[in-house]
């Protein structure tokens, strides 16, 4: 299984899942159903898919990114971040624990359709002046960075 990884909205969505999940688990949240996120599989939801029993925990992958999995030998769970951009159909998870095959999962996303709320804004909004434009590049090369930092869950 080849890993590629390219920082994006999702990756950002599934680091911030992630934190907010180790962080309720840090300060002893029971590990039960209500810790969970809700399934949701939908544009802009997170999935709980069972991944099964190994004796280490398994690299999971949807779209060439990695996802978080949590549990234990007897049970784990891939928590995957549904980006809004998602097309509804089928969409795989593939899965490998160390020195065993890989394997893959089918699940599929569901249409989902959002209310809208349609703003009109200043024109100078829009179009930045070139000091913003300038601040937004630092900033935006800066955020990139910082995204794409990926360390491992313990």
């Amino acid at each position: 299984m080849t890993t590629v990884w390219e920082p994006n909205r999702r990756s950002a969505l599934l680091s911030l899942v992630a934190c907010l999940v180790c962080s309720a688990q840090a300060q002893g949240a029971p590990s039960n159903e209500s810790s969970w996120p809700h399934t949701l599989p939908v544009p802009g939801g997170v999935l709980r898919l069972p991944l099964g029993p190994a004796p280490s925990r398994p690299q999971a992958l949807v779209d060439r990114i990695p996802v978080l999995v949590l549990g234990n030998e007897q049970a784990w769970t891939a928590l995957v971040g549904v980006p809004l951009s998602a097309k509804p159909g089928e969409a795989t998870i593939e899965w490998q624990v160390r020195g065993e095959p890989a394997r893959r999962m089918v699940y599929t996303i569901e249409a989902k359709r959002y209310a809208e709320q349609r703003l009109k804004v200043a024109p100078k909004t829009v179009d930045l002046s070139p000091e913003d434009l300038a601040r937004f590049e630092r900033e935006r090369a800066h955020q990139q960075t910082v995204v794409a930092t990926l360390s491992a869950v313990p």
